[in-house]
């Protein structure tokens, strides 16, 4: 930048401070068209470059008032420029560093490379429309001496993604949870099989049934679906819930003598049964019995013809359809004149 000699300013130009009044503007086509710092151009606290061949893109910093934030943004003769912000080599980019507010990033946003979140909140990580208000993903970190985790694996296409339990200890557990009665759905959407599998063939599924004894009348839910029932020879009538969505079927176990009064188990006005259930007598006899898949939707146990007379009766039933509840049962009974069960 060539000097007048008239604006020459010998205090300046050796280092001193000095208040610039007015617009100040640098032409020069320069690696380091701009260069501050203690030792000037070498190693320099802040450069400008200008030596790109037609350079026509810059920074704009903008002062705003009193707690309205500094806007730094792109300027260029193009309707849309990008931003790169670059530290040296391998060196990191701290964003926010000494401050304590948030960081938010307002569009779409690409990472290339690993990305880590290293927090201690219950909402580490948050995904979704309103962020932290009912997230569509969230990921609680908040626990004491935190060690485990879930690891996702892609793979190539064809095969299968990976969901797999990871930790510090040499066996981790997985537990998945719907929320409050709300129901698990494997394969609800997909057409294929669903497998469950282990990789030792000394080792098989294990769950935990859902057992419910008997409190009097009970009109079922499909909640209970899954669920064993437990008869204990009270005069109690289940009425089973209309098929639906998420029906699975439930057992029944007899689990005390009937006495005097009927158990009944009575199906929907438009839920039939089908299927069968073997009534063995004293004698060992047995006599299997049929619904007509007409009109037949209760199961009577009386505790001597249609059996409940012996603990060791059990019913289970599944909808096989909307309207089809598919029976299969062994009732026991102290006398050797057996009939139907269903009506």
């Amino acid at each position: 930048m060539a000097l007048q000699e008239k604006n020459y300013d010998p205090a300046l130009m050796a280092g001193a401070s000095s208040d610039v009044t007015a617009n100040q503007t640098i032409t020069a086509t320069s690696s380091q068209a701009l260069a501050v710092g203690l030792g000037g151009a070498t190693n320099p606290a802040f450069q400008v470059n200008t030596n790109t061949a037609s350079s026509a893109t810059g920074i704009d910093i903008t002062s705003a008032a009193e707690a309205s934030g500094v806007a730094v943004k792109v300027i260029s003769s193009g309707t849309n420029e990008n931003l790169t912000i670059d530290a040296k080599g391998s060196g990191t980019i701290s964003l926010n560093a000494t401050g304590t507010g948030a960081i938010t990033l307002a569009r779409a946003t690409a990472v290339t490379g690993a990305a880590t979140v290293t927090s201690t909140s219950a909402s580490a990580l948050t995904v979704g429309a309103n962020g932290a208000t009912n997230p569509v993903l969230k990921i609680n970190a908040n626990t004491g001496s935190v060690a485990t985790g879930v690891s996702v694996t892609g793979a190539a296409t064809g095969t299968a993604v990976a969901v797999a339990a990871i930790g510090s200890a040499t066996d981790e557990h997985l537990t998945v949870d719907a929320k409050a009665a709300g129901t698990i759905k494997i394969g609800s959407v997909s057409t294929g099989l669903v497998s469950i599998a282990t990789a030792s063939s000394s080792l098989g599924m294990c769950y935990k049934r859902s057992v419910l004894a008997s409190s009097g009348n009970t009109t079922m839910t499909s909640a209970m679906s899954g669920s064993t029932m437990l008869l204990d020879g009270a005069a109690t009538d289940y009425t089973l819930p209309a098929i639906g969505a998420g029906d699975v079927g439930m057992e029944f176990w007899f689990v005390a003598t009937i006495i005097a009064t009927d158990q009944t188990i009575t199906a929907g006005a438009a839920d039939l049964l089908t299927g069968s259930i073997a009534i063995v007598d004293t004698a060992a006899d047995v006599d299997v019995f049929v619904p007509n898949v007409t009109t037949d939707l209760i199961i009577t146990l009386n505790g001597t013809t249609t059996g409940g007379k012996t603990v060791g009766s059990y019913c289970h039933l599944v909808a096989i359809s909307a309207t089809r509840w598919w029976v299969e049962g062994s009732f026991l009974t102290a006398t050797e004149t057996q009939s139907t069960p269903f009506s």
